[in-house]
């Protein structure tokens, strides 16, 4: 035989529980036993005692805690987990913790869950809100004073095991387009922290010292180049175009420049294909298709299958 589960009539219980200790009429004056002061009507909804809710009854803590979960099961069953006065109902019982002295594990364990659900996504408050300028600045002023006025992270750095977790997991993660669009918003043009600012010099020479002697490895080029494929490549601008050009202007190429540029095509070769011209190390082999060489002449770009035949042709003759 299937089991019938009846509901509580969680209100019932409540109203006779709370008309029970009010004509035991217990207060602080009268009795020797430790009470705490309950006002029937919760404050959260119906406001304090200078609003006109006064009626109040003494409860021992158990009493005053039972009355609590009671108060948050009738705000369940008659509007719904989300609304209002459940969530302050919610809060209250968790607050209880600190306030009463009779404490259950398991009944906080699930006012918490449901607080935590109360707050995700659309719910919380502050969903596609944020802080203002002047709450950001409250909460960085009492971060630093609670910290002597350091940053909690200043002179101190991640451990090897932090940063591999780190990195495990974001390990898999793939962001949507509509993420990655929402986020350029948020944090682009005007809305960039460093927006109208530029690097001094000093900051420059240790972001560039930091990145000498640095190789990529194999694998990481494997990455960058799996994550570009099939990707529109950037266009520059006209107007970019002319900033760089006048950025470039004047400027020398230093003996040290020209040095670095030489030894980096040491050991290297020009190969062509009929199309375009790179460098190899001399030591490869040339693949199938390329020739030794590099090309010394303009390629009409509206032809280039007619050209690249004719000097396949003159090199193979």
């Amino acid at each position: 035989m299937p089991s019938i589960r009846i509901e509580m009539n969680y209100l019932k219980t409540y109203i006779n529980l709370i008309r029970s200790r009010e004509e035991r009429g217990w207060d602080k004056k009268t009795t020797t036993e430790y009470v705490e002061r309950h006002h029937i009507f919760p404050q959260k909804i119906y406001g304090k005692d200078r609003n006109g809710n006064k009626r109040c009854v003494y409860l021992t803590a158990r009493e005053h805690y039972i009355c609590h979960v009671l108060l948050e099961k009738i705000c369940i069953q008659r509007y719904g987990k989300y609304h209002w006065k459940t969530i302050s109902m919610t809060n209250a019982h968790i607050l209880m913790k600190s306030k009463s002295n009779y404490y259950n594990s398991y009944l906080y364990e699930q006012a918490k869950k449901r607080k935590s659900d109360n707050m995700k996504g659309e719910r919380h408050h502050l969903y596609n809100i944020g802080h203002s300028d002047s709450a950001k600045e409250k909460i960085k002023k009492n971060h630093y004073l609670n910290n002597g006025g350091i940053h909690s992270q200043i002179g101190k750095k991640h451990t090897e095991e932090s940063k591999l977790k780190m990195s495990e997991s974001q390990k898999g993660i793939k962001r949507t387009e509509e993420f990655c669009e929402n986020q350029s918003k948020r944090v682009g043009g005007v809305n960039n922290p460093f927006y109208g600012k530029k690097h001094d010099e000093d900051t420059r020479k240790k972001m560039s010292d930091l990145k000498k002697g640095k190789k990529l490895s194999d694998n990481h080029k494997k990455n960058i180049s799996k994550a570009t494929k099939g990707k529109p490549k950037h266009k520059l601008s006209n107007e970019t175009k002319k900033k760089i050009s006048i950025s470039n202007k004047g400027r020398k190429i230093t003996d040290k420049q020209k040095e670095a540029v030489s030894n980096a095509a040491k050991g290297t070769i020009f190969i062509n294909n009929g199309l375009i011209s790179k460098r190899i190390s001399k030591d490869l082999k040339i693949p199938d298709g390329w020739f030794r060489g590099r090309i010394k002449f303009k390629i009409n770009r509206k032809s280039i299958k007619q050209n690249q035949n004719s000097y396949i042709s003159r090199l193979t003759s």
